[in-house]
């Protein structure tokens, strides 16, 4: 079992960490098959298969991109620019109701989903800001329509978050054995591949995530004037990709926290009766971390309660999902969906032009049943840190995730609830960029031979039906 405070630090970097993480060329090749062509390979796929708009909110992120590429930002009671609403028009959308008006589409917006507004304004731009330059190169050196060349980069979020996570895991020690099978069940999750091939700010968490881990592990294997600066200045930026990758930064600080206490005790001397050793070493990586985001959080907080041109809390466009009784008892059973953010908020890998999913009756039903036992493999893997002693730093990893993903639920389901006054709708896709440390703390807990065997089985096995479910009539 790989522990941080057993491994000796002191990973010069950059060469001295590229050295550790691909100490052969066999493994850099590994590294890049796992990482970049597997994913690279299934989401091109899907969006080859799916060209149609996705109901989950492709429009309005799409609309989003736009404004960016024309240097304003979108403010919440907006309607869809019309270049939007023609695109739907003419592509469609992946959903059987309402009717879309017909190419090359209408002058009110009130004729589409959502009365036309756009409603994501309330996301911050990062993420937006950064597509847009890969969508001029998609359109203008490939010839790629606007909204492929949107969904493009999705391959370019989900290969390089599996590469830091790739790094992080040889720099904690895990066996590359362990290692890729895990990363396997990322690049193949539902979740992942259906919102890295559509315009969505959820699949840069999925980076956002392995980032902090590696940087999280960097701080404890080699830290020094790098340490906080950097630090705060990730949290700040993979924060502003979306709010909600907050809860990878708190799962990474506590980890920190713990570890840093751990070393002090350790080390038998008076030190340990004060707390402020810990703190000040602490400070410099897992309070940096919080401070980054936590500034973030309430620079983008002020920045939005400003844009806004209407109510959020009477704004039409959520009017539908403020009927029934919202209360605690409903986000409360909401938030369990946070548990499982690979597949939590599943959606079909292929639909018609109505809506309806593409493929057999077979492979439906096994799409069930691997989403079904992927959840429940990474469940596991986080929940043996409470049946182990003595608990070690990747026991405290897989625990703490599903602490903070299902306390995140309650605190991001309160808050929309308190802002918009409608229900929050708590999904799985919400505590995307906890998976990355999910998938470290499954590694870390494999002992057994045949308990490798077994997971190099199923991943390899989710792997081909994954391809299975894209391809298949």
């Amino acid at each position: 079992m790989p522990d941080l405070v057993h491994i000796p630090s002191g990973y010069a970097f950059p060469r001295g960490v590229i050295k550790r993480c691909f100490p052969t060329f066999t493994a850099l090749l590994l590294a890049l098959l796992v990482c970049v062509v597997i994913p690279t390979s299934l989401i091109a796929i899907r969006i080859a298969e799916n060209p149609r708009v996705s109901p989950i909110d492709e429009a309005a992120q799409f609309d989003y991109v736009s404004r960016m590429a024309d240097a304003s930002m979108p403010r919440l009671g907006q309607y869809l620019l019309p270049s939007t609403l023609k695109m739907m028009s003419c592509t469609g959308m992946a959903l059987e109701y309402p009717r879309l008006p017909p190419c090359p589409g209408t002058r009110s917006p009130r004729s589409y989903p959502g009365g036309g507004y756009q409603y994501e304004a309330q996301q911050p731009p990062s993420y937006y800001a950064i597509t847009v330059p890969f969508r001029w190169i998609g359109v203008h050196l490939f010839g790629m329509s606007n909204l492929t060349a949107s969904r493009a980069p999705g391959v370019l979020w989900v290969s390089a978050g599996l590469l830091a996570l790739w790094m992080a895991g040889c720099l904690a020690g895990i066996p590359r054995r362990h290692l890729i099978p895990a990363l396997l069940f990322l690049a193949t999750a539902p979740v992942a591949i259906y919102h890295a091939s559509i315009v969505s700010n959820d699949i840069p968490t999925l980076f956002a995530g392995s980032v902090v881990a590696f940087l999280g592990v960097l701080a404890w294997r080699s830290p020094g004037r790098w340490t906080a600066p950097t630090m705060f200045v990730a949290a700040a930026i993979v924060t502003s990709f979306k709010l909600n990758d907050v809860l990878a930064v708190l799962v990474v600080s506590c980890v920190l926290a713990i570890a840093h206490w751990t070393a002090l005790r350790e080390e038998g001397d008076s030190r340990q009766a004060s707390a402020r050793p810990w703190l000040r070493e602490w400070g410099r990586s897992g309070g940096m971390l919080l401070a980054g985001a936590a500034l973030m959080l309430l620079a983008w907080t002020f920045i939005d309660t400003h844009l806004n041109l209407v109510d959020p809390r009477t704004f039409q466009a959520f009017s539908s999902r403020r009927q029934g009784s919202i209360g605690f008892s409903l986000i409360a059973r909401e938030s369990i969906e946070m548990l499982n953010p690979l597949t939590g908020s599943y959606h079909p890998f292929r639909t018609n032009a109505d809506g309806s999913t593409i493929g057999s009756a077979l492979s439906l039903k096994l799409q069930s049943v691997t989403a079904t036992l992927t959840e429940l493999l990474f469940l596991s893997g986080a929940l043996a840190g409470l049946v182990v002693r003595p608990r070690k730093c990747p026991h405290w990893l897989g625990v703490l995730s599903l602490v903070v993903l299902y306390v995140g639920g309650l605190v991001l389901g309160f808050v929309v609830w308190r802002t918009y006054k409608d229900d929050p709708g708590v999904t799985g896709r919400y505590g995307l960029c906890v998976a990355p440390l999910l998938a470290l703390a499954l590694a870390s807990s494999i002992r057994r031979r045949w308990a490798v065997y077994g997971l190099w089985v199923f991943s390899l096995a989710t792997l081909g039906l994954t391809y299975t479910y894209l391809l298949a009539p």
